[in-house]
């Protein structure tokens, strides 16, 4: 005898809707969980009635909602573990958070009572603490590179040592940072041993920067070689190119009177004679996630005029615990909304038109028109459509109609 299929016994979802009665700011994601856990169930050909799987998408949705960023303790020996948030905040550093969190002077002049500038917070200020000419924050050290590449070597040559083409945490490779920045990768130099020679010989016409990268989380001992910082500065400046200096971490301080490895400080590349010198603000810094670049006030210009566009980051904890909140908290206070949705949807519709229509081409101009255009057409259209008087279709499919006939006759 040929057993009953057990999916034949599986609720709808309009059951499981009935048996669980959510509220009606929850419904239509409680629908979508509630499918999700009925196609698993037909998946794996169980069986069940609405109550059961009702439990079941509830326990889903909380599942969800539950936050993912918990306290851990760091006994990993690393003491800045980039997978575990990197440096803790001190308490001033926590405290400057909190004053930040609300409406604050972002891009606000409030001496001169209009829109200022952004940069210019803490830009200043790691400036005069790397004895630089300027300086600039973004989202982090690999945006910092990015716009120093894409500012200074777009669609030019970079000369990198084939020793310092590494990837870090969060698949941060070199080779591709210059692809994305519109620069061509020059190879100079072995793994182990790099003159100043060797980048010497590989500078074009087409070379836009040399590029020097810090090697993070490794390092090659022995039979090795490195060209000298300034040797470097001098052969670009001498040329005509950029020198840019990748530092990874960095560090303001002499980390060797601390007990720890010897590391180049921020202030010692600058003065090396590098025009853009990037590093972390979150690990030796301490403070939360940012990529900062100082250096040359002319290619930072640049370089911060590039850093009004988004770039793409790896968000912190700290952001990532933020929008967690966020969308719990909008999941929980939709009902509101909803309500409020469904009253305003028209007007909102009609509003969002006009603004469309009359919005000058800013930013992405093409889009913008075109969206503009679309929008004008469409009206026109519907406007055209109800001012023709009765009778006007009925008239053109006759004309069509006698159309072949006149053409026949012609002939």
């Amino acid at each position: 005898m040929k057993r009953a299929d057990p999916r034949r016994r599986l609720p709808s979802v309009d059951a499981v809707l009935r048996a669980a009665r959510p509220e009606d700011w929850e419904r239509e994601r409680f629908t979508k969980a509630a499918r999700e856990v009925l196609g698993r169930a037909r998946t794996e050909r169980e069986s069940g009635n609405a109550e059961t799987f009702a439990a079941r998408t509830r326990a889903l949705i909380e599942d969800r909602d539950r936050p993912t960023l918990l306290r851990v303790i760091n006994a990993t020996g690393v003491i800045l573990q980039t997978n575990l948030g990197r440096a803790p905040l001190s308490s001033g550093a926590i405290a400057a958070i909190a004053d930040a969190a609300g409406a604050v002077s972002v891009e606000y002049d409030l001496v001169a009572g209009k829109r200022g500038e952004r940069h210019g917070h803490a830009g200043r200020l790691i400036a005069d603490l790397a004895e630089a000419e300027d300086g600039c924050v973004v989202n982090n050290n690999a945006a910092a590179v990015l716009l120093a590449l894409a500012a200074l070597a777009s669609r030019k040559e970079v000369i990198v040592a084939r020793g310092e083409l590494v990837e870090i945490g969060g698949g941060f490779r070199i080779p591709d940072v210059l692809r994305r920045s519109g620069a061509k990768l020059v190879e100079v130099g072995t793994t182990n041993r790099t003159y100043a020679r060797d980048y010497a010989g590989a500078i074009t016409a087409r070379t836009g920067a040399i590029l020097r990268v810090h090697a993070s989380n490794f390092k090659v001992t022995g039979f090795v070689a490195r060209a000298d910082g300034r040797e470097l500065a001098s052969l670009a400046h001498e040329h005509n190119v950029a020198f840019i200096h990748d530092l990874g971490s960095g560090t303001l301080l002499d980390t060797a009177r601390y007990g720890l490895a010897r590391e180049q400080t921020i202030g010692e590349a600058v003065r090396e004679g590098a025009d853009v010198v990037t590093f972390s603000g979150d690990k030796l810094l301490g403070g939360p996630q940012a990529g900062l670049a100082v250096g040359r006030a002319a290619a930072l210009g640049t370089a911060r005029e590039l850093s009004t566009r988004p770039c793409r980051d790896r968000a912190s904890g700290l952001a990532h615990d933020r929008r967690h909140a966020a969308l719990a908290r909008r999941a929980r206070e939709r009902s509101g909304d909803a309500a409020r949705d469904g009253r305003h949807r028209g007007r909102d519709d009609r509003d969002e038109l006009d603004r469309w229509r009359w919005r000058p081409a800013r930013g992405d101009a093409a889009l913008v028109r075109r969206r503009v255009v679309g929008t004008a057409r469409d009206q026109a259209r519907r406007v055209a459509a109800r001012r023709r008087p009765a009778g006007h279709r009925a008239h053109r499919r006759r004309a069509r109609r006698a159309r072949p006939a006149k053409r026949l006759a012609r002939a």
